[in-house]
């Protein structure tokens, strides 16, 4: 079953392509860490959503992962729902 999640921020997006890169690698922080020659700290940061991060450190971070980017999605926002 996937997982549903609220996303209010670019850098929760982010965190969230983070999270689900480590789950496909079957990996944890400590070893994306490793991976990538950085602190268990920064790891933390980019999971957490805090700060922001370069594009190019995205794709060292799928690269850590074993993962590419096949292919960008464009699409109109979604329009917000209005509380009744």
């Amino acid at each position: 079953m996937g997982l549903i999640v609220a996303i209010t921020s670019h850098t929760e997006r982010i965190a969230l392509m983070v999270k689900r890169a480590m789950a496909k690698a079957h990996i944890n922080q400590a070893e994306l860490g490793r991976r990538m020659h950085t602190s268990h700290g920064t790891v933390c940061r980019w999971v957490n959503g805090e700060g922001n991060m370069k594009v190019e450190t995205l794709f060292r971070i799928l690269d850590a992962c074993d993962l590419e980017v096949v292919e960008l999605q464009v699409r109109r926002k979604l329009a917000p729902i209005e509380a009744t």
